[in-house]
Protein backbone atom coordinates (compact mmCIF):
# COMPACT_ATOMS: atom_id res chain seq x y z
CA UNK A 1 0.00 0.00 0.00
CA UNK A 2 1.00 3.58 -0.56
CA UNK A 3 1.56 6.27 1.95
CA UNK A 4 -1.07 6.11 4.06
CA UNK A 5 -3.88 9.09 4.21
CA UNK A 6 -6.47 10.40 6.02
CA UNK A 7 -10.56 10.11 4.33
CA UNK A 8 -10.56 13.97 4.52
CA UNK A 9 -7.07 14.46 2.35
CA UNK A 10 -8.30 11.75 0.08
CA UNK A 11 -11.66 13.69 -0.38
CA UNK A 12 -9.75 16.53 -0.89
CA UNK A 13 -7.67 15.08 -4.13
CA UNK A 14 -11.00 13.59 -4.53
CA UNK A 15 -12.49 17.23 -5.63
CA UNK A 16 -14.62 17.18 -2.26
CA UNK A 17 -15.99 19.84 -1.49
CA UNK A 18 -14.56 22.46 -3.68
CA UNK A 19 -15.59 20.88 -7.15
CA UNK A 20 -18.97 19.72 -5.48
CA UNK A 21 -21.78 20.17 -8.27
CA UNK A 22 -25.34 18.78 -9.03
CA UNK A 23 -23.47 15.87 -9.31
CA UNK A 24 -23.59 12.42 -7.10
CA UNK A 25 -20.09 11.47 -5.93
CA UNK A 26 -18.96 8.54 -7.97
CA UNK A 27 -16.94 6.09 -5.78
CA UNK A 28 -15.37 3.30 -7.69
CA UNK A 29 -14.05 0.26 -5.31
CA UNK A 30 -12.06 -3.11 -5.61
CA UNK A 31 -11.14 -5.14 -2.46
CA UNK A 32 -9.50 -8.42 -2.00
CA UNK A 33 -11.67 -11.92 -1.68
CA UNK A 34 -11.36 -12.22 1.62
CA UNK A 35 -11.75 -8.46 3.12
CA UNK A 36 -13.31 -8.15 6.45
CA UNK A 37 -16.85 -7.44 6.09
CA UNK A 38 -16.96 -4.39 9.05
CA UNK A 39 -13.71 -2.95 7.64
CA UNK A 40 -15.39 -2.59 4.02
CA UNK A 41 -18.97 -1.07 5.54
CA UNK A 42 -17.46 0.87 8.09
CA UNK A 43 -15.14 2.36 5.78
CA UNK A 44 -17.94 3.47 3.03
CA UNK A 45 -20.34 4.71 5.75
CA UNK A 46 -17.53 7.08 6.79
CA UNK A 47 -17.28 8.18 2.70
CA UNK A 48 -21.15 8.34 2.59
CA UNK A 49 -21.55 10.15 6.05
CA UNK A 50 -19.03 12.96 4.35
CA UNK A 51 -20.12 12.82 0.94
CA UNK A 52 -24.40 12.16 1.27
CA UNK A 53 -25.37 10.49 -1.49
CA UNK A 54 -22.54 8.34 -4.22
CA UNK A 55 -22.77 6.08 -7.07
CA UNK A 56 -20.74 3.05 -6.24
CA UNK A 57 -18.76 0.95 -9.28
CA UNK A 58 -18.41 -2.34 -8.36
CA UNK A 59 -17.05 -5.66 -10.42
CA UNK A 60 -19.69 -7.90 -8.79
CA UNK A 61 -22.51 -9.82 -10.28
CA UNK A 62 -25.63 -9.76 -8.47
CA UNK A 63 -26.91 -12.53 -10.59
CA UNK A 64 -24.15 -15.35 -9.92
CA UNK A 65 -23.07 -13.95 -6.72
CA UNK A 66 -19.46 -13.55 -7.46
CA UNK A 67 -16.74 -12.72 -6.29
CA UNK A 68 -16.91 -12.96 -2.49
CA UNK A 69 -15.24 -10.68 0.13
CA UNK A 70 -14.73 -6.98 -0.66
CA UNK A 71 -16.87 -6.30 -4.02
CA UNK A 72 -19.79 -8.46 -2.56
CA UNK A 73 -19.59 -6.38 0.62
CA UNK A 74 -19.75 -3.40 -0.75
CA UNK A 75 -22.32 -4.13 -3.39
CA UNK A 76 -24.94 -5.72 -0.10
CA UNK A 77 -23.62 -2.72 1.13
CA UNK A 78 -24.80 -0.22 -1.20
CA UNK A 79 -28.08 -1.58 -1.44
CA UNK A 80 -28.85 -1.73 1.68
CA UNK A 81 -28.59 2.21 1.52
CA UNK A 82 -30.87 2.32 -1.98
CA UNK A 83 -31.94 5.65 -0.32
CA UNK A 84 -28.50 7.20 -0.44
CA UNK A 85 -26.43 4.95 -3.16
CA UNK A 86 -27.28 3.72 -6.24
CA UNK A 87 -24.78 1.21 -7.38
CA UNK A 88 -23.34 -0.33 -11.14
CA UNK A 89 -22.34 -3.95 -10.79
CA UNK A 90 -19.59 -4.45 -13.44
CA UNK A 91 -19.54 -8.42 -13.75
CA UNK A 92 -16.58 -10.31 -15.76
CA UNK A 93 -17.70 -11.14 -19.35
CA UNK A 94 -16.25 -14.69 -18.73
CA UNK A 95 -18.73 -15.71 -21.24
CA UNK A 96 -16.24 -14.29 -24.05
CA UNK A 97 -13.86 -16.78 -24.98
CA UNK A 98 -11.19 -15.00 -26.45
CA UNK A 99 -10.95 -12.97 -23.09
CA UNK A 100 -10.24 -16.47 -21.21
CA UNK A 101 -8.65 -15.39 -17.95
CA UNK A 102 -8.19 -11.48 -18.66
CA UNK A 103 -11.92 -11.29 -18.30
CA UNK A 104 -11.29 -9.64 -15.15
CA UNK A 105 -8.53 -7.57 -15.73
CA UNK A 106 -10.97 -6.30 -18.66
CA UNK A 107 -13.65 -5.76 -15.92
CA UNK A 108 -11.42 -3.64 -13.71
CA UNK A 109 -10.22 -1.64 -16.67
CA UNK A 110 -13.81 -0.59 -17.74
CA UNK A 111 -14.61 0.07 -14.16
CA UNK A 112 -11.87 2.62 -13.97
CA UNK A 113 -12.95 3.88 -17.26
CA UNK A 114 -16.08 4.25 -16.15
CA UNK A 115 -15.61 6.64 -12.92
CA UNK A 116 -13.01 8.92 -15.21
CA UNK A 117 -15.74 9.31 -17.06
CA UNK A 118 -18.01 10.69 -14.15
CA UNK A 119 -18.38 14.66 -13.26
CA UNK A 120 -16.25 15.07 -10.22
CA UNK A 121 -16.32 14.70 -7.38
CA UNK A 122 -14.77 11.14 -8.09
CA UNK A 123 -12.09 8.66 -6.35
CA UNK A 124 -11.61 5.06 -5.94
CA UNK A 125 -11.00 2.87 -2.59
CA UNK A 126 -9.36 -0.17 -2.58
CA UNK A 127 -9.38 -2.59 0.23
CA UNK A 128 -6.16 -4.26 -0.33
CA UNK A 129 -4.17 -6.92 1.36
CA UNK A 130 -0.42 -8.26 0.52
CA UNK A 131 -2.09 -11.42 -0.99
CA UNK A 132 -4.69 -8.93 -3.34
CA UNK A 133 -3.07 -9.06 -6.69
CA UNK A 134 -6.18 -8.05 -8.30
CA UNK A 135 -7.29 -5.57 -6.45
CA UNK A 136 -4.17 -3.86 -5.90
CA UNK A 137 -3.67 -4.02 -10.04
CA UNK A 138 -6.78 -2.06 -9.75
CA UNK A 139 -5.64 0.22 -7.42
CA UNK A 140 -2.63 0.81 -9.29
CA UNK A 141 -4.47 1.16 -12.70
CA UNK A 142 -7.17 3.57 -11.33
CA UNK A 143 -4.07 6.10 -9.45
CA UNK A 144 -2.28 5.82 -13.34
CA UNK A 145 -5.02 7.32 -14.82
CA UNK A 146 -5.28 9.85 -12.38
CA UNK A 147 -8.00 9.04 -9.87
CA UNK A 148 -7.55 9.81 -6.41
CA UNK A 149 -7.23 6.30 -4.37
CA UNK A 150 -7.91 5.79 -0.95
CA UNK A 151 -5.80 2.61 0.00
CA UNK A 152 -7.76 0.93 3.31
CA UNK A 153 -6.31 -2.56 5.16
CA UNK A 154 -8.81 -5.03 3.66
CA UNK A 155 -8.98 -6.87 7.38
CA UNK A 156 -8.31 -5.76 10.60
CA UNK A 157 -6.31 -8.59 11.99
CA UNK A 158 -2.63 -8.28 9.81
CA UNK A 159 -2.54 -12.12 11.14
CA UNK A 160 -5.62 -13.29 8.91
CA UNK A 161 -4.40 -14.88 5.54
CA UNK A 162 -5.76 -16.07 2.16
CA UNK A 163 -5.07 -16.13 -1.47
CA UNK A 164 -7.40 -13.95 -4.15
CA UNK A 165 -7.97 -11.00 -5.69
Amino acid sequence: MGEPMTLTEWLDRCGWPALWSSHPFTLGYTGWRNADRGVVRADLDAILEVVGFMTLIVGYDPEKRQPSGGDRHAYEWAKSRHQTVDVETFPPPWDVPALEKSAGLVRDGAMVQRVCAAEFPRGYIAHLHPASRGAAQTAAYAAWRCLPVWERPAIVNASKTAGGR
